[in-house]
C-alpha cells in the first residue's frame, strides 16, 4: 500500500500545498487530485477515470460534483455511476469529500484535502477559459453537466490506460522498497489500511466505498495490510 506520509511526500514534491493552488501547473494539480481521491475516497481507477474498454465507465463529470451547504457545512456530493456490486445502473454510490477544519501549523490536513484541490480545478479551469488557443482544447476543457473533470490542459484526457507514469513518478519519489510492485491500486489499498488503523468500523467503511455488505467481514481484507 503507498501510505499517507507517501501521499503527502508527493504532494509536496509537485508542489501542490496551500498557497500554490492558483500558480502550481494546472497538470500537476489535477494528477495530486486523483492520487488523493483515489486513496481517500478507496476508488477503482475506472470509478474516476475513463476506461477505454468499457463503455459504461466514462469518468467523473461536472454534474458527478456537486458543490452543497447543509448546517453550514460545505463539501462536494461526488456521485460514482458504475461501480463493482451496484445493484441498479440509475442509483449512483455517493462520496462525500468534505474541507478539512483543523487549524494546527503542520498536521497532515493542510497537505492532503482533496476538497480544496477540487474547488481550485472547478475555478482554474473556469479562468483558464479565454486563454485556450485550440478547437479541440476548448472542447475538451468546456464547462459543461456531461464535460469530464479529469482532462489535463493540453486537452488530453487522463484515462485508466495512460495513469501509470504519475504512480512510477510517485513510487520512486517516496522511495518504497519495491516500487515494480505499486499501481493504482496500492492507493486504494493504502486508503483502506488507514481506515482500519484510525479504527473505523469496516462495516461504515463498506458502506462507504460501496463493497458488497452481505461479503462481511471478509469483502475487505485484501484491501487491508
Amino acid at each position: 500500500p503507498f501510505l499517507m506520509r507517501h501521499l503527502a511526500a508527493y504532494t509536496r514534491y509537485r508542489a501542490v500545498i496551500s498557497g500554490n493552488y492558483m500558480t502550481v501547473p494546472y497538470d500537476a494539480l489535477l494528477e495530486v487530485l486523483w492520487l488523493q481521491l483515489l486513496f481517500m475516497t478507496m476508488s477503482r481507477p475506472c470509478e474516476l477515470l475513463n476506461r477505454p474498454c468499457d463503455k459504461h465507465k466514462l469518468g467523473l463529470r461536472y454534474r458527478d460534483c456537486q458543490h452543497v451547504t447543509i448546517y453550514g457545512q460545505r463539501f462536494f456530493r461526488i456521485s460514482v455511476w458504475h461501480y463493482k456490486n451496484q445493484r441498479a445502473r440509475r442509483v449512483p454510490k455517493e462520496l462525500t469529500i468534505s474541507p478539512s477544519t483543523c487549524h494546527r501549523a503542520n498536521c497532515m490536513c493542510r497537505i492532503i484535502n482533496p476538497y480544496a484541490l477540487l474547488v481550485a480545478i472547478l475555478k482554474r479551469r473556469k479562468r483558464m477559459q479565454p486563454f485556450l488557443w485550440s478547437a479541440s482544447q476548448k472542447k475538451a476543457l468546456a464547462i459543461k453537466p456531461d464535460a469530464l473533470i479529469f482532462i489535463r490542459f493540453s486537452g488530453m484526457e487522463m484515462k485508466t490506460t495512460n495513469t501509470a507514469p504519475i504512480i512510477a513518478e510517485m513510487a520512486r519519489v517516496s522511495r518504497v522498497l519495491e516500487p515494480q510492485f505499486y499501481s493504482e491500486y496500492s492507493l486504494r489499498v493504502g486508503g483502506a489500511t488507514h481506515c482500519s488503523a484510525a479504527g473505523i468500523p469496516d462495516a461504515l467503511m463498506y458502506r462507504y466505498v460501496g463493497w458488497d455488505p452481505s461479503k462481511l467481514p471478509d469483502v475487505a481484507k485484501r484491501y487491508q495490510r
